[in-house]
């Protein structure tokens, strides 16, 4: 798996910090998937995009000399991907051809990759998140770093994805992001195990 992979156990120069380490997962507890305007058949969530282009800004504003060549975003969803290619912070010519499906990056592979998972409604179910191929591809595709971004309370119903984020949880790499999303800033950035405690409790 990727946690226990070669590449994965190098440690980078911002794996120091708890919040971006190996393996990570953002809970988007507040996110909403909905149908995308232009792309037909296809899924969205703002929430989710909010949360990575907040990843992202904290990311670069830590470490100035980060290639951002070496982060690939990738989504299920090619109304994901079409909104995330279209945020404001994300529209940087460095990301160009970084920002695809899971499809759309089978064979190629980067050191971070930043996964938004999209589904957050139970009655709707989760789709091609249940596909166990599909997601070893999303899983596979990170050299160093795997950052999922989704909402745990839907993805818990699937078996598979279950047992991924119930080990997320053990390892004390699974994040909550409530909104104002600004006011996780503190915690994304000097998180301990007795800070998301405390931030899970108090509302």
């Amino acid at each position: 798996g990727l946690n226990d992979s070669q590449m994965v156990k190098k440690v980078q120069n911002f794996h120091f910090l708890r919040c971006f380490g190996p393996i990570l997962f953002f809970d988007a507890s507040e996110g909403l998937d909905n149908f995308h305007k232009k792309q037909k058949n296809s899924w969205c969530n703002l929430e989710e995009i909010r949360i990575i282009s907040f990843i992202f800004r904290s990311l670069i504003c830590l470490f100035t000399n980060l290639n951002l060549r070496s982060i690939g975003i990738i989504s299920s969803y090619q109304g994901q991907v079409s909104e995330i290619q279209e945020n404001n912070i994300l529209k940087r010519s460095e990301l160009k051809g970084q920002i695809n499906t899971v499809d759309g990056f089978q064979g190629r592979e980067k050191n971070i990759i930043i996964f938004s998972t999209v589904r957050a409604r139970n009655e709707r179910g989760i789709g091609f998140l249940s596909d166990c191929r599909r997601m070893n591809v999303a899983f596979t595709r990170a050299k160093f770093s795997f950052w999922g971004v989704g909402k745990a309370s839907v993805l818990k119903k699937d078996t598979n994805w279950f047992e991924g984020l119930f080990d997320f949880r053990k390892r004390g790499r699974f994040f909550c992001i409530r909104k104002p999303i600004e006011r996780s800033n503190r915690r994304l950035i000097y998180w301990t195990t007795e800070d998301e405690k405390i931030y899970s409790e108090d509302g």
